[in-house]
């Protein structure tokens, strides 16, 4: 009986009963002050892995607690409808810039490019919602850092006695409750603020540093999106008149024409003008 009930307290000790996030946060600050001290005893190694623990584990718990939020969100219905409303404007955003994309890489009419712009869309929605994810990440640990001092400056004002006026008065123009006496089974939770505001800096310096690499391989890479049109637009049409057989075209307006082709894995295309009965009478290089 006095082993399990010691099993327990140790148990509670260790593990409180807490939310996960804070669970995160606390192997965070203790990943990160071991870290510091390997840095300071010459480990360096060490200190590295464990302050990419420390990242790790603090990304772990905002974005942890950050879904548990969203979650509890989602269960009312003017919340969906915003949401429903963002993605379609998000969705809307990234056809756009995937045209804009298309036209700017292939210097060509981005409406005779379906398949191309369809894939690029695929592309740029992600990149518009890793944007939207990071501009919701600095608004969260911008509100974490505004609210925290207020919340810890309103706590500490709860503690005096003979400031019962001033949070009356706090309370009636500002409406807020932490102003009251403080009980035994409440908490300031200005430091937990400034946990989630490590863990959102943590996230922030994650996706900024993931932005450039991101881009090169999407929108920057104008390979890539030779290589999308090439295979999803460019068609063997061998029964076009005046076409070589085994070219790659497409037609476009006023009978311009764009001829693709695959030189050492780099996709070249050349653009030129075309009579059915003459075939190509004039082809730019490639290019």
């Amino acid at each position: 009986m006095m082993q399990g009930t010691l099993i327990h307290r140790l148990k509670t000790k260790i593990w409180p009963q807490l939310p996960i996030s804070d669970h995160f946060y606390r192997a965070a600050i203790g990943a990160g002050i071991l870290a510091i001290i390997c840095l300071f005893a010459g480990q360096a190694p060490s200190s590295r892995a464990l302050f990419f623990l420390s990242w790790a584990l603090a990304c772990a718990g905002f974005c942890t607690w950050l879904i548990k939020h969203a979650i509890n969100l989602w269960k009312f219905e003017v919340s969906k409808a915003l949401l429903a409303w963002l993605h379609a404007a998000m969705l809307l955003g990234a056809y756009l810039l995937s045209r804009w994309c298309v036209a700017l890489t292939l210097g060509l009419p981005a409406k005779d490019f379906d398949g191309a712009v369809a894939v690029m869309t695929i592309l740029c929605a992600c990149i518009v919602y890793l944007a939207m994810i990071l501009l919701g990440c600095i608004a969260v640990a911008v509100g974490c850092l505004i609210l925290a001092p207020v919340l810890e400056s309103a706590w500490l004002i709860s503690t005096f006695p003979e400031g019962e006026r001033l949070r009356q008065y706090l309370s009636m123009k500002l409406g807020i409750r932490f102003f009251k006496q403080p009980s035994p089974m409440h908490k300031p939770s200005g430091l937990n603020l400034l946990a989630h505001l490590y863990g959102g800096l943590c996230v922030i310096f994650a996706l900024v540093e993931s932005v450039q690499p991101i881009l090169d391989f999407s929108i920057n890479n104008a390979q890539l999106t030779r290589r999308v049109a090439y295979y999803a637009d460019y068609h063997f049409q061998e029964r076009y008149p005046g076409i070589v057989p085994g070219q790659r075209f497409i037609l476009h307006d006023n009978n311009v024409i764009s001829v693709a082709r695959e030189v050492e894995s780099k996709i070249e295309i050349a653009v030129g003008v075309i009579d059915p009965l003459k075939g190509i009478t004039l082809l730019s290089p490639y290019r």
